[in-house]
C-alpha cells in the first residue's frame, strides 16, 4: 500500500487538504513535495489581488460625478450626495466584513464571498452601465469612447483579482475560527450596554475595589484611568469581566479625538464631487489632447505618494532640530497640521472658485454653463496637492495613534476607529450638501449647487467648510490638550 498524509499529496489533494484543515504551518514532505506555507510566496498572490482590486474601485469611483451628473442625469447636489454615501459604505463596510470574518466565518471564506458580491455589483455596472496611471486609462476610456467598456475594465480587473486570489490558496496559512473567540468591538459594546442598563445601581465596594486594585496592577493603563468611572456598573453583569470594563475605557477616551478628526473625512470627501465639477467647465487641453476633469484626482494621489519620502528625508530632519524630539512632532501635532492644511485647501478652493466666476462672468458666459470658461484646469492643482500632503499628516497620524492607544486586546479596532472616521466624515458631507441644496432652493437666490455651475456658489460652500474646519480644529487643540496618554506610550507621542 502506498503512503498516506499529506506528504505525498499531489497539487489537487494538497489544495483539498488545506481548505478541510484549519491549521498553521502545515508542512508537506515527500520529495519535491516539501514545502511550508505561509511566507512571501504566498504574499505576492495577496498584493497582485489587492492592487486589481484598488484598480476596479478607483476605475469606477474616479470618474462617478462625470457619470451621475452626465449619462444617468442627476444633479449636481443629487450626484454628490449619492457618491458620499457610497463612498461611506465603501469605507464602512469591510468593518462588517472583519467581524464577519473574525467572528464566524474566517478571512479567508470572508475574502472569497465579498470578491463574489464585489463581481455582481461590478457586472451590474458594465450591463447598464449605471452604475495612478490605470486610473486614468479607465477615465479617458469612460469619457471618450464608452462607460460601458470602461466599467467592463474595471470589472476585469476585479474577475482577474479573484482568479490570482484563488490561486494561491494552496500556499496559504489557514487558521480555524475560534469558537470561543469574541469580536473585539462586541467586546466593548457589551460593556456599554451593560452600563447603561444598570446606571441607576451602585457597584458594591467589593466590585470597586477589585477595579482599583486592577488598575493598579496593570502597566498598560493611561494614567487617567481612573476617569469615566460610570462605567464600572457594567460589573454588576455577571459576564463582564474588570478587563472588559478597562479595555472599553480606554476606547471610550479616544472618541472626543476621534469626534474631531471627522471634519477631515467632510474636506476629503470634494475631489471626487464638486472638484471633478469645477474642472469639466475649464479649458483641459494639454498640447492637442484634452484631459478629462476627473483624471485631476491623480494629482491627489500622487501628492499623496510623493510627500512620505519628502516628511520622512527633510520634514522629520528639520523638526528634530528645533523641538528635539526623535519624531520631530508629536503624532497629536502631526494630525493638527494635517487638519489645518484641509482647512488652507478649502480657502484655496474657495478662492480660485471665484475666480473662476469672475472670468466666466467677465467673458459673457454666465449663462452659457455648456460653454468652456477660458481659464486652465491646473488651477485647481494647488487644492488637490494641499488634500493629498493632508492626508499623509492626518490619515497616517491617525492610524498609528490609535494603534498605539489601543489595549493589546484591542488592536484591531485601529482599523474600525480610522475607517469610520473617514466613512462618517463623507456621510457628514452629504448631509451638509442636502441641508444647503434645502436652503438655499428655499431662499429668492440661486441654489449654491445650481445645475449652471456659472450661477452656483461653491466658493460660499467651500468657504463654510473652512469656517466649520477652524472651529473644529479649536475643539481638536483642547481634545489634545486634555488627552492622557496610555502609560508606556513611546516618547515621539507625547508632547
Amino acid at each position: 500500500m502506498g503512503k498516506s498524509g499529506p506528504g505525498v499529496m499531489d497539487y489537487d489533494q494538497r489544495y483539498k487538504f488545506l481548505l478541510s484543515h484549519g491549521r498553521s504551518n502545515i508542512e508537506f514532505g515527500g520529495g519535491s513535495y516539501m514545502r511550508i506555507v505561509g511566507g512571501w510566496r504566498p504574499a505576492k498572490f495577496i498584493l497582485a489581488a489587492e492592487t486589481l482590486e484598488t484598480i476596479a474601485i478607483y476605475g469606477v469611483a474616479s470618474n462617478l460625478m462625470t457619470y451621475l451628473t452626465g449619462p444617468l442625469h442627476q444633479s449636481t447636489a443629487t450626484s454628490a450626495i449619492n457618491i458620499n454615501v457610497w463612498s461611506a459604505v465603501v469605507w464602512v463596510l469591510p468593518l462588517v466584513g472583519a467581524f464577519v470574518a473574525d467572528t464566524y466565518l474566517g478571512r479567508f471564506r470572508t475574502i472569497k464571498i465579498s470578491s463574489f458580491i464585489y463581481l455582481v455589483v461590478n457586472i451590474s455596472l458594465y450591463e447598464y452601465p449605471v452604475s495612478t496611471i490605470f486610473r486614468l486609462i479607465f477615465i479617458f476610456i469612460q469619457e471618450n469612447w464608452s462607460w460601458g467598456v470602461g466599467f467592463g475594465l474595471s470589472l476585469a480587473s476585479m474577475v482577474v483579482a479573484s482568479v490570482i486570489f484563488t490561486r494561491g490558496t494552496y500556499l496559504y496559512r489557514f487558521s480555524p475560527v475560534e469558537e470561543d473567540k469574541q469580536n473585539p468591538l462586541s467586546r466593548v459594546l457589551k460593556v456599554y450596554m451593560a452600563a447603561a442598563k444598570n446606571w441607576r445601581s451602585i457597584p458594591s465596594a467589593e466590585t470597586t475595589q477589585a477595579v482599583d486594585e486592577m488598575l493598579l496592577s496593570n502597566d498598560e493603563i493611561r494614567g487617567g484611568a481612573h476617569q469615566l468611572r460610570f462605567l464600572d456598573k457594567a460589573l454588576l453583569a455577571d459576564d463582564i469581566s474588570t478587563d472588559q470594563v478597562e479595555d472599553a475605557r480606554e476606547v471610550l477616551s479616544l472618541v472626543p479625538l476621534w469626534i474631531t478628526l471627522l471634519m477631515y473625512g467632510v474636506v476629503s470627501a470634494q475631489p471626487l464631487t464638486f472638484f471633478t465639477k469645477q474642472g469639466s467647465t475649464m479649458m483641459r487641453s494639454v498640447s492637442s489632447f484634452e484631459i478629462p476633469a476627473a483624471s485631476m484626482i491623480t494629482i491627489y494621489s500622487f501628492s499623496v505618494v510623493l510627500f512620505i519620502p519628502i516628511y520622512d528625508r527633510f520634514v522629520v530632519p528639520l523638526a528634530q532640530h528645533f523641538t528635539g524630539k526623535p519624531n520631530g512632532i508629536t503624532i497629536l501635532q502631526r494630525m493638527c497640521i494635517g487638519l489645518v492644511l484641509s482647512i488652507v485647501s478649502m480657502m484655496v478652493a474657495a478662492i480660485v472658485e471665484r475666480k473662476r466666476l469672475r472670468i466666466a462672468f467677465d467673458s459673457g458666459l454666465i449663462d452659457m454653463p455648456h460653454e468652456t470658461i477660458p481659464m486652465s484646469i491646473w488651477w485647481l492643482a494647488p487644492q488637490y496637492i494641499l488634500i493629498g500632503v493632508a492626508e499623509d499628516f492626518t490619515v497616517l497620524g491617525m492610524r498609528n495613534f490609535f494603534r498605539d492607544q489601543l489595549p493589546d486586546r484591542l488592536k484591531n479596532l485601529d482599523k474600525f476607529l480610522f475607517l469610520s472616521a473617514l466613512g462618517v466624515g463623507e456621510l457628514l458631507s452629504g448631509f451638509v450638501v442636502f441641508a444647503i441644496e434645502k436652503l438655499t432652493n428655499a431662499s429668492s437666490q440661486s441654489s449654491w449647487f445650481s445645475e449652471n455651475l456659472n450661477r452656483a456658489h461653491l466658493d460660499y460652500f467651500y468657504w463654510l467648510l473652512s469656517g466649520l474646519g477652524a472651529v473644529n480644529l479649536v475643539a481638536y487643540i483642547y481634545a489634545s490638550k486634555i488627552y492622557i496618554y496610555k502609560t508606556g506610550t513611546s516618547v515621539e507621542y507625547v508632547s
